[in-house]
């Protein structure tokens, strides 16, 4: 129990977690905590219990405030009280929940040496109440249907497999998804036992995510200590907010490409170290007369990716490699032009075009090879697939163990990069 203004306090024993079965944030009687304005003793909030257990269920211990602003008023100049039935159970919850508003930090945890497994999450707002910011007179309506398309990424990138974990519920982390309105994070969760392959995703094989930032015009490199490679997952180029890369030309701050995660990934999925340019040449232009700038999350993660994805424009030469005792398996690959914007000629192009000799001529270079280089000519692939359309060759490869133990020369070897 706890008086309007005070905080209730929950705890059970060692591996013991609470269940909360009843909850009621109002006024039922006279006589628990007594108060002159007890005017309505049959008041309660509908958000009573479902605010209890975002705070308290599945936790050892937990305190939550009985106030208005957890909540909110659910009979207007009545002293109100908390009132909280649980019981601690031996067995943790399936899955977990957590919130935190906007400017807050949500901690995630697991007991016992389990690990975290996302199931959903959201950063933005999808219901009136949480947070304290309810309609009232003359406020603006919140934006409803306000979610931030980077919310799993980013919860994943700091909490998956992991025993705990801290993400701030913050427009720098997310971007804003609904300029104007207030926004909570919410997190659905549950603990699991560690398989082998979360143990080689763990902290210790995974440093944490990393944001760079590059503006117009400006190149950045991306980088990872030895030993782990770079996987992108998130990444935008245009503009979401007025602070970052400060410019005359802020028009549109709810601007994004939708070719910044391929084309990062291109760039720098799998490498050690690589350099991107903030171009439009790079990502088509989303937003026309708007200073832009590129923003990239990524983690360095031990193990490297299970295909390698590798493009070049027409007159450039495609570079591709495998680390020391692996060699290359082509997947598959094509010169000619399937998609509108690679390489910067959208206009007036075949998006049927693919010479019948791309895998020869990949395969013929590259195959079982640790490090080769093929030229995206059309001397190369032995003619033009479609003339008067600007080409580019792609190529998806792994890089496996030999099954000999041997690794193939080539004839040009480097580093992986």
């Amino acid at each position: 129990k706890a008086c309007e203004g005070n905080s209730a306090k929950l705890s059970c024993p060692n591996e013991r977690y609470v269940y909360v079965y009843s909850a009621s944030f109002g006024r039922t009687g006279y006589f628990t905590c007594p108060h002159p304005s007890s005017y309505n003793t049959s008041c309660t909030s509908i958000h009573s219990l479902t605010e209890v257990r975002l705070a308290c269920e599945g936790r050892q211990t937990c305190s939550i405030r009985a106030s208005i602003d957890v909540f909110g008023d659910p009979c207007v100049k009545t002293n109100k009280y908390l009132l909280v039935r649980y019981v601690c159970v031996k067995h943790p919850p399936s899955v977990y929940v957590r919130r935190a508003c906007q400017g807050d930090n949500a901690v995630l945890s697991c007991p016992n040496g389990r690990v975290i497994k996302i199931n959903r999450a959201n950063y933005g707002r999808t219901e009136m109440h949480p947070c304290g910011h309810l309609t009232r007179p003359f406020q603006r309506l919140p934006d409803l249907n306000c979610s931030a398309s980077t919310s799993m990424g980013v919860v994943q990138s700091r909490c998956e497999n992991r025993i705990s974990c801290v993400v701030p519920a913050t427009n720098i982390v997310f971007g804003d998804p609904c300029n104007g309105t207030h926004k909570y994070l919410i997190v659905y969760y549950g603990c699991n036992v560690p398989s082998k392959r979360d143990r080689m995703l763990s902290p210790s094989n995974v440093s944490l995510n990393l944001l760079k930032t590059a503006c117009q015009g400006k190149t950045r490199q991306l980088r990872c200590p030895n030993s782990k490679h770079i996987d992108v997952y998130w990444a935008s180029y245009g503009r979401a907010d007025y602070d970052t890369c400060p410019h005359v030309d802020r028009h549109n701050t709810s601007c994004t490409s939708i070719h910044s995660l391929t084309e990062v990934r291109l760039a720098c999925g799998g490498r050690k170290t690589c350099w991107i340019k903030a171009s439009n040449d790079v990502f088509g232009d989303p937003c026309n007369d708007t200073y832009k700038y590129l923003s990239v999350r990524f983690r360095c993660v031990r193990s490297p990716p299970p295909v390698y994805a590798r493009r070049a424009c027409q007159g450039n030469n495609l570079v591709l490699s495998c680390l020391y005792g692996h060699i290359m398996k082509i997947k598959r690959a094509n010169y000619g032009r399937t998609e509108s914007h690679p390489c910067g000629h959208s206009t007036s192009a075949d998006l049927n075009c693919s010479a019948l000799t791309s895998m020869s001529v990949v395969q013929s270079l590259c195959e079982n090879r640790r490090s080769c280089i093929v030229p995206a000519t059309n001397m190369a692939f032995y003619g033009d697939p479609c003339n008067g359309t600007h080409k580019y060759l792609m190529v998806y490869y792994s890089c496996d163990v030999p099954s000999d133990g041997t690794t193939t020369t080539s004839p040009v070897d480097f580093p992986l990069s």
